[in-house]
């Protein structure tokens, strides 16, 4: 999912859903972090929203789903083999994933970059 449409493609997912203050802080998470959202776990996005892990649970059952895994499937259904990382020279390119596990480790890749960076 290339970051110009991740964003529209998760607020369609959320569409048509009354959504409580904690709830809308996820949402609005998620699509911030749109090109790793279907990687994160719900602790990861709970830390990324302020808010609490039960509540990531909570608001993918007020969008319809079993669960938050039920949730991140979605998102990775949405989602498309491109992910963006940073190249030796530390530019952001966007590279071809041929699978579902490379792009994994790729965003894993991005998500301890920006850690990295945090703690600089």
């Amino acid at each position: 999912m290339s970051h110009d449409d991740a964003g529209p493609r998760l607020l369609r997912l959320f569409e048509g859903h009354r959504l409580t203050p904690a709830q809308r802080r996820i949402a609005h998470c998620l699509v911030q972090h749109a090109g790793e959202a279907a990687f994160l776990s719900s602790v990861e996005v709970a830390e990324l929203a302020g808010v609490s892990q039960p509540s990531v649970t909570r608001f993918a059952m007020a969008l319809g789903f079993d669960g938050y895994p039920a949730l991140r499937r979605q998102l990775r259904e949405l989602g498309s083999p491109e992910t963006v990382v940073q190249d030796e020279a530390g530019e952001a390119t966007e590279e071809e994933a041929p699978n579902e596990l490379q792009r994994a480790v790729l965003a894993e890749i991005a998500h301890l970059r920006r850690l990295a960076g945090t703690l600089a």
